[in-house]
């Protein structure tokens, strides 16, 4: 529309000059000028984007749709009778393009190539056939994303490079459930959806301990606000950490002395004892160290045999003074250890004397040059009986004193049982048949339980033990001896003799 009008805009003015000379009444001015219009068309006619005066506005209304003759305006306008340009033509932006308006021509586009252009995942590119061409080996890291854009999307991560446009335009949420705020209310929980949304989670943030509170200090309690936790009364005697790893068993400490509340706790002990380091606490690496002392520093060794001392290069007190000892009476020789104090030590090699306890129970002691006094060798004390008790005394030897009366003895006899002292003698005990038993040649054995034999088995003793004696066979099941009518006995290994059962045994 622009190009046709401006084709027949001559015509017009032509016209417009004749019909003002030819009636001068057309003219407002009583002079006939007609300078107004003729300068407004002069400036639409000189190419002046801005303010040209078309035909047809004159005496329209303001506001009247015009054109101002400059195809980069739109929405031109009259306006006291001048035709104004409105809004300037968008011709959009390209990446190595470049792009414009011509008042005449309008939107114009050239490609651009040779210059660098830029792509937020690459340091450099270059614009080659129109288009934006970047260094593979320049690709960096997308930019954090900006007070702007959390704010917009509080579930926004970060920005990761898209592969197709080679822009930072990807965006990468939180995971599901981790807090973000869409009401600016920090008592009101929300949390970010799968969807990278976030929303209400319906919780209250706890400020106490285990809650969520990041400021949490357990010297003080806390109450929720809008903008966040927020302290109120410091609790004495509570557990904290001072975060000082030279001192233990922290607790808050109430403000006293010139100091605050705060958390404190007892310093580690750190004396090691040793005069020749020294000793303290870092707040880094192992905490409590023990320096050694530069070498020659005088130090107090603690030795009985000198009171003075210097360090060594390893952080020892070494005494100044030699240790001085003499020789005892039971053949040792006094000498210094090292830990510098005299006690017995060898005796010297060779020496034949004798270092006596005063005990003649452990022997005679001798005296040895590697090992200094050796005891001897103990007395052996022979029993003078059955009821009569050996000992030993250590100035008079050995001893003998009489059992107690009851005392278990063996009166030699093996068909007795239950022999006792009594007055210094064995006094026998019952016979072995008055407990429903049987001598043997080897001791009384009592019949428990009787068998009823079914087979009879003749077995010879070896020769050895072939002595003529009774053998008794120690039944396995039945009833008590008293239950059997006749004695059941082997002589030489061969059964003389059956038992009979009452009716009731099995």
């Amino acid at each position: 529309m622009t190009t046709r009008i401006r084709a027949i805009l001559p015509g017009l003015l032509v016209t417009l000059v004749t019909a003002a000379c030819a009636d001068p009444s057309a003219d407002p001015s009583a002079d006939g000028d007609v300078a107004p219009d003729a300068d407004a068309a002069d400036a639409a006619l000189d190419g002046d984007p801005g303010e040209g005066v078309v035909a047809g506005c004159g005496d329209r209304v303001d506001g009247t749709p015009c054109d101002d003759g400059n195809v980069c305006t739109v929405d031109d306008a009259c306006s006291s009778g001048v035709c104004v340009g409105g809004t300037s033509l968008d011709c959009g932006f390209k990446a190595c393009h470049e792009t414009g308006c011509d008042p005449v021509s309008g939107c114009f586009d050239v490609q651009n190539d040779g210059v660098g252009c830029a792509l937020g995942c690459f340091a450099d590119a270059t614009c080659v056939a129109g288009a934006c061409v970047p260094d593979p080996a320049s690709k960096q890291p997308c930019a954090p994303p900006t007070a702007a854009e959390l704010e917009a999307d509080p579930c926004l991560l970060r920005w990761e490079c898209s592969s197709g446009s080679g822009e930072c335009d990807h965006p990468i949420f939180k995971l599901p459930g981790e807090e973000c705020d869409i009401d600016q209310d920090y008592c009101s929980i929300d949390r970010c959806d799968e969807r990278g949304s976030c929303v209400d989670a319906n919780e209250v943030r706890d400020c106490g301990p285990g809650g969520n509170n990041p400021a949490y200090d357990p010297c003080y309690t806390y109450v929720c606000a809008i903008k966040g936790c927020q302290r109120r009364f410091f609790v004495p005697g509570n557990s904290c950490n001072d975060n000082n790893p030279c001192t233990v068993t922290d607790r808050c400490v109430a403000a006293g002395d010139g100091l605050p509340e705060r958390c404190a706790g007892t310093p580690l002990p750190v004396d090691d004892g040793n005069p020749c380091t020294e000793d303290g606490c870092e707040l880094s690496g192992t905490a409590v160290f023990h320096r050694p002392l530069p070498e020659g520093v005088a130090c107090i060794p603690g030795d009985p045999c000198s009171e003075a001392g210097a360090c060594d290069s390893a952080g020892h007190c070494v005494p100044s003074e030699a240790c001085e000892c003499y020789a005892d009476a039971d053949c040792a020789t006094d000498a210094c250890t090292v830990g510098r104090s005299c006690v017995d030590h060898a005796c010297t090699a060779g020496t034949p004397r004798v270092c006596d306890d005063g005990d003649v129970c452990n022997g005679a002691e001798t005296c040895d040059g590697a090992s200094g006094c050796v005891a001897g060798t103990p007395l052996e004390c022979a029993v003078a009986g059955e009821c009569v008790n050996a000992g030993c005394d250590a100035v008079d030897g050995c001893t003998a004193s009489d059992a107690a009366d009851g005392e278990g003895c063996e009166d030699g006899d093996v068909c007795t049982v239950g022999d006792t002292c009594s007055g210094a003698q064995c006094v026998p005990g019952a016979a072995c048949g008055e407990v429903g038993g049987v001598c043997t040649p080897t001791g009384c054995a009592v019949i428990t339980r009787l068998v009823a034999l079914r087979t009879v088995a003749a077995a010879r003793r070896p020769a050895p033990q072939d002595d003529g004696g009774w053998l008794l066979l120690t039944p396995t099941v039945g009833t008590p001896p008293a239950a059997a009518s006749t004695a059941l006995r082997v002589r030489f290994g061969v059964l003389i003799a059956r038992p009979t059962f009452p009716s009731s045994s099995p």
